[in-house]
C-alpha cells in the first residue's frame, strides 16, 4: 500500500509481528518489525501497534489489562493484573487464596469456602439449595416455585 509520501507500508503483519510506527504514531515505511515475544514475553500475537498482546503461548493467559501474558492458573477464567490471583474461578470451583479448588457439593454450580468446608452459592439449573444440609437437591414434586429458606 502506498502512502502520501510514496513509501510502501504493510497492510497486515504476520502473526507474531506488528507494524512499525513513526514518531507521530503513523505506520512507518519500516514495515513489520519486532516479534511480539520480544516486547511481550510469551506472546505469540499482538495488537497492530504492538502495545498489547492478543494471544499467548500455551500455558499462559492474557492479564486483566491485556498488556502481558501471565502463567495460567488451573480452572481460572480471569487472572489478576500480576497473574498471582484468580479473579474468577471456573464454574464448580472456588478460590482459596492459592488455587481454584473443586466444589465438593453435588449439583453445585458456584461455591465459596475453604478446604472441605465449602458452601454452595448457586445450584445447577433444576436444583434448589437446602441450607440445613448444605446440598443442592431436586425441587419437591408438584411444587411450581420452591421457597429457598
Amino acid at each position: 500500500m502506498k502512502t502520501e509520501s510514496g513509501y510502501l507500508i504493510c497492510k497486515e503483519c504476520q502473526d507474531g509481528f506488528y507494524q512499525g510506527v513513526d514518531l507521530y504514531g503513523a505506520p512507518s515505511n519500516l514495515g513489520c518489525v519486532e516479534s511480539c515475544s520480544d516486547v511481550h514475553e510469551n506472546c505469540i500475537k499482538c495488537s497492530s501497534d504492538g502495545s498489547s498482546c492478543s494471544e499467548c503461548s500455551d500455558g499462559f493467559v492474557i492479564n486483566q489489562s491485556g498488556s502481558s501474558c501471565v502463567e495460567a492458573i488451573d480452572h481460572c477464567d480471569e487472572v489478576s493484573e500480576n497473574g498471582l490471583v484468580c479473579e474468577n474461578c471456573s464454574n464448580g470451583f472456588y478460590w482459596d487464596g492459592e488455587v481454584c479448588y473443586a466444589c465438593e457439593i453435588d449439583n453445585c454450580k458456584e461455591c465459596k469456602g475453604e478446604d472441605d468446608d465449602n458452601e454452595c452459592t448457586q445450584c445447577n439449573p433444576d436444583f434448589v439449595y437446602d441450607h440445613l444440609k448444605n446440598e443442592c437437591i431436586p425441587p419437591f414434586e408438584f411444587c411450581e416455585v420452591p421457597l429457598n429458606v
